[in-house]
């Protein structure tokens, strides 16, 4: 199981700088609930409705970071998270999900490749993650996401930044962000 200093290493491996310009980094904080489903308490972020979910992004951040939550709309075919979890119980099934979710996330051309997978718990929740780097040309990002069964219905998250961005300001912002989340139980 990778706990918080597993996610924290996960995220430190992934570094590269790439400045985020024009934004007005005065924040407050921010309560956040999807009704029956999670909150989140965070200062120096902003949210957006997005397909299925919403995308938070870190106006402290020297760097684009941003966090998304996705619920799949159709009933999950797993009955229970634990059900969930139980299907990935080893490093080859974690990173064939990983593997499948990430081709079928991005566009044809890029090039993908998991980094590291494993189970965590993020807001209270059981959760299967994984970090992958994707690339195309010099242009590289990278990604760390988690998944669970969540009422019903298969939730995916995932941090997006570019690679090196990274920096310890950030992760201690990323770090808040999970830290004030919580899923309804």
């Amino acid at each position: 199981m990778i706990g918080a200093r597993g996610i924290r290493t996960i995220v430190a491996i992934l570094s590269l700088v790439v400045p985020l310009c024009g934004v007005d980094k005065t924040a407050v904080a921010e309560a956040w609930t999807v009704q029956g489903l999670y909150s989140v308490t965070v200062d120096g972020w902003v949210r957006s409705a997005v397909p299925d979910g919403f995308n938070y992004r870190c106006l402290r951040c020297t760097e684009q970071i941003e966090i998304e939550i996705k619920y799949i709309p159709e009933d999950a075919p797993w009955k229970s998270n634990s059900a969930f979890i139980a299907t990935f119980d080893t490093e080859q099934r974690q990173r064939q999900f990983a593997d499948m979710l990430m081709e079928g996330a991005v566009p044809a051309g890029f090039k993908v490749e998991v980094l590291q997978v494993g189970l965590s718990n993020i807001g209270g929740l059981q959760v299967l993650m994984f970090a992958a780097k994707v690339s195309q040309g010099s242009v590289v990002t990278v990604d760390t996401r988690f998944a669970a069964v969540h009422r019903n219905r298969l939730m995916m998250g995932s941090v997006h930044s570019y690679d090196g961005s990274l920096t310890p300001q950030n992760r201690a912002a990323i770090d808040a962000f999970l830290d004030g989340l919580k899923f309804e139980q």
